[in-house]
């Protein structure tokens, strides 16, 4: 057997054994929360810590590797959600990835504040647990949004700011969810996250003068044609008794009815 044989070999037995490891070390998390040590795993996983030390280079390595098997694991549940949402865009698919990016974080809990906390893990950037798949959803997102967008004819130039602005705002929020022990259920934050995202994007779409039969979600007994501002000729309130309150407050010659008495003007002189 040749140099480069044995040395693929040795490289493929080397994964193998990382991969069990990271097996093992994902085991201890879940038993052990968010604090747990190399003692742990390797109490887990069989071993003594020296073998440990020979398959990771040191404890931010194995780290490092745990937060690149959650990583996989989340990409490969929101997988079919982004791929439903960059075919149309919709309310009810907009639901669907936030929720699962929600079910996956309360399904593993403690992977997940492991994977946050990056406990013991020394913050150089190209040892971010989180920042790899963070970038993949961003970008992902950024190409739906610039893709509908130019299929609506719009300057696509915020996309991407906006796929990775939507990321972090979730990726924060599930962080407040799990932080103070879940307040509210998934389904109402999934709901109350989707309504953010959605009424934004749809009123985009409104400014932009874009019309289409989900550009305005409607949502309860309370939703209604007023869900959106509208702008040009059609953003004149209503007089008399369907008068609410209006989203837009009309000016100078479109201005609504006045309250209280209006005093008269008299061209004759003094009243």
């Amino acid at each position: 057997m040749g140099t480069d044989a044995r040395r693929e070999r040795w490289r493929g037995h080397r994964e193998a054994r990382r991969a069990e490891l990271v097996d093992a070390a994902v085991r201890a998390i879940r038993a052990h929360g968010p604090g747990v040590g190399m003692g742990d795993i390797a109490a887990e996983a069989g071993v003594t810590k020296p073998v440990l030390y020979r398959m990771f280079t040191d404890k931010a390595d194995l780290y490092v590797a745990v937060g690149q098997r959650m990583a996989a694991d989340f990409l490969a549940r929101l997988a079919p959600a982004l791929a439903d949402l960059e075919q149309t865009e919709s309310r009810q698919r907009v639901a669907a990835v936030v929720d699962v990016y929600l079910a996956a974080v309360e399904d593993d809990p403690q992977l997940y504040r492991f994977v946050v906390q990056q406990q013991g893990l020394d913050r150089r950037p190209d040892r971010d647990l989180v920042s790899d798949y963070v970038a993949l959803v961003g970008n992902t997102l950024a190409r739906i949004i610039g893709d509908r967008a130019r299929a609506h004819g719009l300057d696509a130039g915020p996309a991407e700011p906006w796929g990775h602005g939507l990321v972090g705002m979730v990726q924060a929020t599930a962080d407040w969810w799990m932080t103070h022990g879940q307040p509210i259920s998934r389904s109402a934050l999934t709901d109350y996250l989707t309504q953010l995202i959605w009424l934004g994007l749809a009123g985009t779409l409104s400014a932009a003068g874009v019309a289409g039969p989900q550009a305005v979600p409607q949502t309860g007994s309370q939703a209604g044609p007023q869900a959106v501002p509208q702008t040009g000729s059609q953003a004149v309130p209503q007089t008399g008794s369907q008068t609410g309150s209006q989203a837009v407050p009309q000016t100078g010659s479109q201005a609504g009815p006045q309250t209280g008495p209006v005093r008269v003007l008299r061209s004759d002189g003094p009243g």
